[in-house]
């Protein structure tokens, strides 16, 4: 493949000579030699592919541009690669990047099977303008600690990844708020950053070898997505070498201080390919060196000491619940393995400090809040530098060992804090979308996971033969926990398509698109109608911590229901409208089932058991709602009062808890066998259980959710349709 830098002169050479440096495209303005795009003040990098799709597609605007003029321009005759795939991506993140829709262009228009138009207005910038940053951006802050009611003391929180990943995104409980408290943003004027791989397929877990010139890396290329495997690239080539063929559905790496070895960390739940292995950086057969308890463990990032003596991890105890994680330390030389002591219940990320005396790591606090800590290996101290309302994405030290840079997984920013002194956190320029920074050992070179994803809410026709199905009310962002209304006339649901995670709905077929609310810079989620469709009641934490509002279905002004509790979340209507159902507790582990009027007032307490997800049974009956036991989600039924409890025995554990739905005569659910996911339905009448849908794409981890239409003809969940990780690389990183 033609190098990244060729690659990109290429594309402003064919500019005609004429062509401004500066072009002005409505309310935004190009910089045709930096690839800099400007909207009021703000900046962004546009290089790579997608910026050589707009060059080409400016030098004839108003005019079709075709899909194979494309491929010779942006790919060489002698270049191997899925044009299709790489193509709709490099136009989908122009896209982006200019804020442009496909179903309702202002920039670049679709010629469906045949190409493109630019069809935005087009004028010359006769002064170049300044570009800089805003005067102020969001700070991260330590919180004051929060106490319960009745004096009961805050204590030490647990969250698992995984399920914490399921209230990130369909509770609505994670976000950057502006706190207007100044932070400084340091500017990457001075800083190169371009693709470092193009791959068809995900890659993940970048590692640098010691002396900077080759990457390793996780990628699914070669699966087709079914897992991930090690493989290790030169750096300014696009052959990577497969060192591992032990595909698994997560894994990290760390290159050894010697560079002859790379660590591996596999999250393999279904066979014994999980542990921690040693592989040769030339390839050849791994080597086993532990076992781990993986059970929910998804950010599995392993480090390895300078001194190449110890290996840092985060792993469940085995005399802990699934709901805790510890920081451990295994001996090459003897292969023992000790824990860390923390004071932490969930670690999830850790890196050795440039001289091996520190371990940093992420601490999972609340729901969508971590910290960042520091521990001393020889003396235990233990120090936490900040914490937030955020969920760390990865963590790296620089090469001095005086600042560690983090990834905000809720934004994809970058930021970085100093060990010493004002601990107070700085964003690094606009980098957006990424996870898994890593810092060469010479500090000059920062590679990063480019990471985002195209999630739409699926329709499926359940009457007679094969399932139909198709997406409703598209788009190229993230939309998920679609609702169906009591007469299955509309569907309410989670997007984030005007920039941030807000509440829609729209008709049963996708049309007559409606916002419901304007939550700026706080994630919303969790919809649910209450029983005239009148009402939908959700959550958010747009007042800095998750609070249950109502809004009227047709728009209008939401208000907060006042409960006399705090930190509530996942509503639902009883089925006569008269309470509203909700989640309370500090943490993923002690939410337990609340109750209060619709119009709101002092709560009661349902469960005393960690409990989630109440829905009541169409005919009030019952109340259903999920609770985990050991590495499993089971549901469970109680009165609508909170008594007699009782598991469903009938229905097996569930991937998470929010993949069912009760319906007038059972429950639907997702399944997962072998990997093959199904919708089934509970007959309580019979206790048998039939098979209804199976998709022929897996349903979004996390936030695939269910709801079925009142006569059952029909269901909606959501889906990832598409999925972007690649790795990206900052030269001349200070």
């Amino acid at each position: 493949m033609v190098d990244f830098g060729i690659k990109f002169g290429l594309a402003l050479m064919s500019l005609p000579a004429a062509s401004p440096r500066k072009i002005r495209l409505g309310d935004l303005e190009l910089d045709l030699q930096t690839g800099e795009l400007c909207r009021n003040g703000d900046r962004l990098i546009l290089q790579g592919q997608p910026f050589q799709v707009l060059a080409v597609l400016l030098e004839r605007p108003g005019e079709l541009v075709t899909r194979e003029e494309l491929k010779k321009r942006l790919w060489p005759s002698d270049t191997f690669v899925d044009f299709d795939h790489s193509l709709n991506k490099a136009v989908n993140r122009l896209r982006e990047a200019l804020g442009d829709s496909a179903d309702a262009p202002n920039y670049v228009e679709t010629i469906p099977r045949r190409g493109y138009r630019f069809i935005g207005s087009l004028e010359h910038s006769a002064q170049p303008r300044l570009i800089g940053f805003p005067e102020r951006t969001p700070e991260l802050i330590t919180p004051e600690p929060i106490k319960r009611q009745r004096g009961i003391a805050t204590r030490s929180w647990k969250i698992a990844t995984l399920v914490g990943s399921v209230l990130l995104a369909a509770s609505g409980l994670v976000l950057f708020r502006d706190y207007r408290r100044p932070a400084s943003s340091l500017s990457l004027s001075a800083l190169q950053v371009m693709p470092l791989t193009t791959l068809p397929g995900e890659e993940i877990s970048p590692t640098f070898s010691p002396d900077g010139s080759q990457v390793a890396f996780g990628w699914n290329g070669e699966t087709h997505g079914l897992g991930f495997d090690l493989y290790v690239m030169v750096i300014g080539s696009d052959k990577p070498l497969r060192l591992t063929n032990h595909p698994a559905p997560a894994l990290s790496a760390a290159w050894s201080p010697d560079g002859r070895s790379i660590a591996l960390r596999r999250v393999d739940l279904n066979t014994k390919n999980g542990g921690i292995f040693l592989v040769s950086a030339l390839g050849g057969p791994e080597r086993k060196l532990a076992s781990t308890n993986d059970q929910l463990i998804l950010q599995a990032e392993i480090s390895w000491s300078p001194d190449g003596a110890r290996l840092a991890f985060a792993d469940h105890a085995e005399s802990t619940d699934v709901l805790s994680s510890q920081l451990f330390v295994l001996s090459l030389e003897t292969l023992e393995r000790k824990q860390v002591e923390t004071g932490c219940s969930h670690v999830y990320d850790t890196a050795f400090s440039p001289n091996g005396a520190m371990l940093a790591y992420a601490c999972g606090l609340d729901v969508g809040q971590s910290s960042l800590n520091l521990t001393e290996l020889g003396t235990s101290r233990q120090q936490q530098l900040f914490s937030g309302p955020l969920w760390i994405g990865g963590l790296t030290w620089s090469r001095d060992g005086q600042r560690i840079v983090f990834s905000a997984a809720s934004s994809g920013d970058l930021w970085q804090v100093r060990i010493t002194g004002n601990a107070s956190a700085e964003k690094i320029g606009t980098v957006h979308d990424s996870l898994s920074p890593t810092i060469n050992s010479h500090g000059d070179r920062l590679a990063y996971v480019e990471s985002r994803a195209n999630i739409n809410a699926w329709r499926v026709e359940l009457g007679g033969g094969k399932a139909h199905s198709y997406a409703l009310a598209p788009s190229t962002r993230q939309q998920f926990h679609p609702v169906i209304s009591p007469d299955g006339k509309r569907v309410a649901f989670v997007s984030n398509r005007s920039g941030t995670f807000n509440i829609w709905v729209c008709d049963r077929d996708g049309g007559n698109l409606q916002q419901l609310t304007s939550f700026a810079d706080a994630v919303t989620g969790s919809p649910q109608w209450s029983p005239d469709g009148k009402q939908i009641a959700f959550d958010s934490r747009i007042a800095g911590e998750p609070n249950v509002y109502v809004v009227d279905a047709n728009g209008g002004i939401p208000r907060k229901l006042e409960t006399w509790t705090r930190l509530n979340s996942l509503p639902s209507w009883s089925h006569d409208g008269r309470w509203i159902y909700f989640a309370s507790g500090l943490d993923i582990s002690s939410l337990t089932i609340w109750r209060t009027g619709s119009t709101g007032g002092k709560a009661s307490q349902l469960t005393k058991t960690p409990s989630l997800k109440p829905i009541e049974s169409p005919d009030g009956q019952y109340l259903y709602f999920a609770r985990h036991t050991t590495n499993k989600v089971r549901l469970w039924r109680a009165r609508p009062d909170g008594s007699d409890e009782k598991m469903l025995e009938a229905i097996p554990p569930l991937s998470d808890a929010h993949q069912w739905w009760p319906s007038g005569s059972g429950i639907y659910f997702w399944i997962h066998t072998m990997d093959k996911p199904e919708v089934d339905f509970l007959d309580l009448r019979t206790s048998q259980i039939r098979r209804i849908y199976v998709p022929h794409t897996l349903p979004t981890p996390w936030l695939a959710g269910l709801s079925v239409s009142p006569d059952g003809k029909w269901l909606v969940y959501s889906r990832v349709d598409e999925r972007f990780q690649d790795l990206m690389l900052v030269n001349n990183f200070r």
